[in-house]
């Protein structure tokens, strides 16, 4: 839910002094200076880089403990037939970053190959975040590689394609006329460079990117909530698409599907012309300006949708294809357990249930295979961590887990089948 309250804060501070601005503006901050030591971290306009490994491998603990998996929560159905569920390893636990006194909280990971990429924002008034590159080529030992703070800026979700980084973020830039924003950074040698690009958006918050070809597309929200296109190469506006709160957008192949809520909405573009396709009806995603998540593999969309807990649709029809209900957990309200995001892989699925954590399920299919039929979706159970943390965020692709916790920071897991 914290997305939700950086979108509540950003409207309740431009409402009444700030009118809605449709245009879109590139503003690059391009750093040409002498080049500071090497190894020490680069503050330029606003941003300070930090390419430093083995100072940045302090915020690391390896742990190496195995996770156990508890049993599964009174409202979910029991599972239908033993089977083998993955061997779970607590690799390592990394702290957030703290800035001037202030926690940052981790909000949204992609994970690409051999790297990890997350993003970073903070509760209250203040904008801050971060975004941060991980070497994962040994799972059993992530390294964190690069980091970038942003003194002006929330980062709510990232898209990463070759060197480019894509990030939605809310800014206080003085240049622009509404905090939504989406940045852009590059890398080379797999670590962030002091190139920083920004393209005002409309609305209060940008919420989430992809890319598809020579397009970028972003959600901007909360009200007068937008899709906006733009070119890759030149950021310039391509075209815009209202969509009244944008949350989450995801991609397989030529297509595009965003989540909305507030009704909960599945909406299908077509990449190649930039056009909508079609929409559908989502049980879930009422709550106002708050955070959902989708992942489209095999022609499926795996949602996140708070109070609707997990759902998969089919993204040509619209069919509920499965559902998993958030947990019901004795002295929990059940507005701070519902399902804030979901990741799957292969036949399993992660899901961040907030104050709840993370629950293990299974498929009885391959989530990848290039169908839409029913599924059997079956909570195993949750992950078994010491301490209560707050479950934000989750990304689980090639054997590896990487749980957002807020300002607990994040949780790394191999996962073995």
């Amino acid at each position: 839910m914290t997305l939700g309250h950086n979108l509540r804060r950003h409207i309740a501070m431009n409402r009444i002094s700030i009118r809605v601005s449709l245009c879109l503006l590139v503003v690059p901050f391009i750093v040409v200076a002498c080049a500071p030591p090497k190894n020490e971290p680069q503050k330029t306009s606003g941003v300070l880089l930090d390419n430093n490994e083995t100072g940045l491998s302090a915020r690391i603990s390896y742990l190496n403990i195995p996770l156990e998996i508890e049993g599964q929560a009174a409202n979910q159905k029991p599972r239908l037939a033993a089977k083998a569920l993955p061997i779970l390893t607590l690799v390592a636990e990394v702290v957030a970053p703290i800035v001037d006194a202030i926690q940052l909280q981790a909000t949204e990971v992609q994970i690409i190959g051999n790297k990890a990429y997350v993003g970073y924002n903070v509760r209250g008034e203040t904008f801050l975040g971060a975004v941060e590159v991980y070497d994962i080529s040994n799972p059993t030992h992530p390294t964190l590689v690069s980091n970038a703070i942003f003194y002006d800026a929330d980062v709510n979700g990232l898209y990463v394609t070759g060197n480019d980084v894509f990030m939605a973020a809310a800014t206080r830039d003085p240049r622009f006329s509404k905090p939504a924003a989406l940045m852009h950074m590059t890398l080379a040698g797999g670590k962030l460079t002091n190139s920083l690009s920004r393209v005002e958006l409309p609305s209060y918050a940008g919420t989430d990117v992809v890319v598809f070809g020579n397009k970028v597309y972003v959600t901007s929200g909360a009200e007068n909530g937008y899709v906006t296109v733009l070119d890759k190469g030149t950021l310039a506006f391509a075209n815009k698409f209202a969509l009244a709160d944008a949350r989450a957008l995801a991609i397989e192949n030529d297509t595009v599907v965003a989540v909305a809520g507030t009704p909960g909405r599945m909406i299908v573009f077509d990449a190649v012309l930039s056009s909508q396709k079609s929409q559908f009806s989502v049980s879930g995603a009422n709550t106002e300006y708050a955070k959902s998540t989708i992942e489209v593999v095999g022609g499926k969309a795996i949602l996140g949708v708070g109070e609707g807990g997990t759902q998969v649709m089919c993204v040509e029809s619209g069919t509920l294809l499965g559902e998993i209900a958030p947990p019901v957990v004795a002295g929990l309200n059940s507005s701070v357990t519902v399902t804030n995001a979901v990741t799957a892989d292969k036949s399993v699925l992660f899901i961040a249930n907030g104050e709840a954590g993370v629950y293990l399920a299974t498929s009885d299919k391959v989530l990848s295979a290039n169908h839409c039929d029913a599924l059997n979706l079956t909570v195993e159970g949750k992950l078994k961590f010491s301490g209560s943390q707050s479950a934000n965020h989750v990304a689980y692709r090639s054997d590896i887990l990487f749980i957002a916790t807020g300002t607990g920071g994040l949780k790394i897991v191999s996962v073995r089948n």
